[in-house]
């Protein structure tokens, strides 16, 4: 994919847009100032269709809520908001969108192989989510754990069951638009 393509930038920011509808839709977690949202669901639908250049739009998302719109969960925005609770899981959207999309821009993974990179983009995510979470709240792994990343197990895996079920379809998208 040629970045200068004209093409390519409008579906860029369009990619954004998409992240910045859904993120803010989120629900809160009794106990957990994680709330579950949608984000994920669009960012791996963003690293399906942008391979090497799903950063991008990511960057830009990301951009948005650090200058103060409220593209973030729970429709929050501003430098407050990407350095609390939830900023390792924000900054993590970057590593997370660069595996995805370095994975799926060298070929097009069967179902199965869908399925394991989105298992392991998930775990890349929750790494700094959940580091970032334990400095912030000065608290130990086992609440770690039980703040930020088990609750959010069941709404992941559904999230990653409907991404490789439109697996074709992004990549039918991916091949109509950005080949």
């Amino acid at each position: 994919m040629n970045f200068w393509n004209g093409r390519t930038i409008v579906f860029c920011g369009l990619s954004a847009a998409c992240i910045s509808v859904l993120s803010p839709l989120s629900l809160p977690v009794p106990g957990s100032p994680v709330p579950v949202s949608l984000q994920t669901l669009a960012l791996s639908g963003n690293a399906i269709l942008f391979g090497r250049l799903a950063v991008l739009p990511v960057l830009i998302y990301l951009l948005a809520g650090l200058i103060g719109l409220p593209v973030f969960a729970g429709f929050n925005g501003g430098p407050a908001a990407l350095f609390g609770p939830t900023g390792g899981f924000l900054l993590g959207f970057i590593p997370f969108n660069a595996f995805l999309g370095w994975r799926w821009s060298n070929r097009e993974p069967s179902r199965l192989e869908a399925l394991l990179l989105l298992l392991m983009a998930h775990l890349i995510l929750y790494l700094p989510g959940l580091l970032w979470l334990k400095l912030y709240l000065s608290v130990d792994i086992p609440r770690v754990l039980a703040l930020g990343m088990l609750p959010f197990l069941p709404g992941d895996f559904l999230k990653i069951a409907l991404t490789v079920a439109n697996h074709t379809v992004f990549i039918r998208v991916k091949r109509r638009f950005f080949s």
